[in-house]
């Protein structure tokens, strides 16, 4: 038995022998289709000054990830600017865009948010604060869920406090 891998498109022949007997096939080999484009992050928050780097994951029908395509980058050039390589910078102070992933006619998209924080108030291991619109945003330590977050898990990054609520001002407090 024998096993035979494609690494890439094209015509090959295969010859196998057996005591002194030999046999040949010819073999086409071409490109899986792609099936699905998954991009990472799928949502994120992007702060005033900073940038992200997305990556986009290709698959085909069967879920085998394929390696050898180009990634097309696109944004909403009047909210973003995206580079070739997935780096995505917000021209936007606040609001929402996608980030699109193309491979041919099939597309991964993911979820963008641009946040300019104003009003920063440190707590006592967390930090807190506001964007023009009157959103608040936390991040720190958060063993008691002084984020308010709806979680007791810290977080690295700012991530919006959960509330329907617009604040003219706040304070992040002690713990």
């Amino acid at each position: 038995a024998g096993l035979v891998t494609a690494v890439a498109p094209g015509i090959v022949t295969i010859t196998a022998a057996s005591e002194g007997k030999t046999g040949s096939v010819q073999l086409v080999t071409t490109f899986s289709a792609v099936g699905t484009v998954t991009v990472s992050p799928d949502t994120v928050l992007i702060l005033t000054g900073t940038s992200q780097q997305f990556t986009a994951v290709v698959k085909d029908s069967v879920g085998r990830v394929l390696t050898d395509r180009t990634v097309t980058w696109s944004v909403d050039p009047t909210k973003a600017v995206v580079s070739s390589a997935g780096v995505v910078s917000s021209l936007i102070a606040n609001g929402n865009f996608t980030v699109t992933a193309n491979i041919g006619s099939t597309s991964g998209t993911a979820s963008a948010k641009a946040v300019t924080l104003i009003n920063l108030r440190p707590g006592g291991s967390h930090t807190c604060g506001r964007n023009e619109l009157g959103e608040i945003y936390c991040w720190g330590l958060n063993n008691y869920g002084q984020l308010g977050i709806g979680s007791t898990q810290s977080k690295l990054v700012p991530v919006q406090v959960r509330s329907s609520m617009v604040f003219d001002d706040f304070s992040a407090g002690e713990v």
